[in-house]
């Protein structure tokens, strides 16, 4: 009995954090002053951490041909991502996945019956599994894929993109912490998880310009990153009109709101808490 009303309260919970979402953006998109060349202006939030659904939401609105069909790596519980919006207010079909099974449990629950196109997997991404996850992702270029999964980002990434898999745009996390000039990420570990604690809880993912060297080699266009210092953009040029992508001047770096709050400190100091840590050049 206890648990059926645990369950109860978690589902009236969740729903109400949907509800405010979908309430947030409808007040609030429609306030934003949209200019086509700076990224930060299409920024809204519905139930993204920051404002990437405003972002995602401009720019898949510019792809010439596109397919509504979307992959989120490290969908959380459903109700703080980058797709929920689009599954909620588009109907895209797509593909979540996250390493808890417990998480997409929740979110299969939460959302499914909302939309029966969005298939539900536990992934715990390695390099070494990473055909499984390639097998059910329905279409290999999707509009758009989200990949936060606080470790083996870059590899992961890397490794989609070596396979044939390939976004129209990718929304990836990156760890300011490590400053914007340096190509580093950490270096592979198939079972890493981010340890919590004052300074472990800074050693993951990958750099902003670590990011930018694997995008350009595989040909892919910087967008911005967004004002929360979270999140960086890129964009396949082919999926665009010619020209549209030179027009927009982005941000290319911006420190992690949370780490500021959390360190009172800027990521010069942030990194020395982790630079003990073994790095990986890029």
């Amino acid at each position: 009995m206890i648990t059926k009303a645990l369950r109860f309260l978690k589902a009236l919970r969740s729903r109400q954090l949907l509800a405010i979402g979908m309430a947030r953006a409808a007040a609030t998109a429609p306030l934003r002053m949209l200019d086509p060349s700076n990224p930060i202006s299409w920024e809204f939030r519905a139930l993204s951490q920051h404002g990437e659904d405003g972002i995602l939401d401009y720019l898949t609105g510019m792809l010439s041909k596109p397919n509504r069909y979307l992959v989120e790596i490290g969908c959380g519980d459903g109700t703080e991502n980058n797709s929920t919006w689009f599954v909620l207010s588009r109907y895209w079909r797509g593909l979540m996945t996250d390493g808890k099974t417990s998480n997409v449990e929740w979110a299969r629950y939460l959302l499914q019956p909302l939309n029966y196109g969005v298939t539900f997997r536990t992934h715990f991404v390695t390099v070494e599994n990473i055909q499984s996850l390639i097998n059910d992702i329905a279409v290999p270029d999707p509009d758009f894929l989200s990949l936060d999964i606080d470790g083996n980002d870059y590899w992961v990434m890397k490794s989609l993109l070596d396979a044939g898999i390939r976004p129209k745009i990718l929304v990836v996390e990156y760890n300011s912490a490590f400053g914007p000039k340096r190509r580093i990420s950490i270096p592979y570990q198939p079972a890493f998880v981010v340890q919590q604690g004052f300074g472990p809880s800074l050693y993951f993912g990958c750099s902003i310009a670590g990011w930018r060297a694997l995008m350009q080699r595989c040909g892919y266009h910087f967008i911005t990153v967004e004002s929360a210092g979270a999140n960086a953009f890129f964009a396949a040029p082919e999926a665009f009109a010619e020209g549209f992508l030179d027009t927009i001047s982005g941000e290319t770096f911006r420190e992690n709101v949370s780490h500021l709050r959390e360190y009172a400190v800027p990521w010069t100091d942030q990194y020395k808490l982790i630079e003990p840590y073994d790095l990986a050049e890029i």
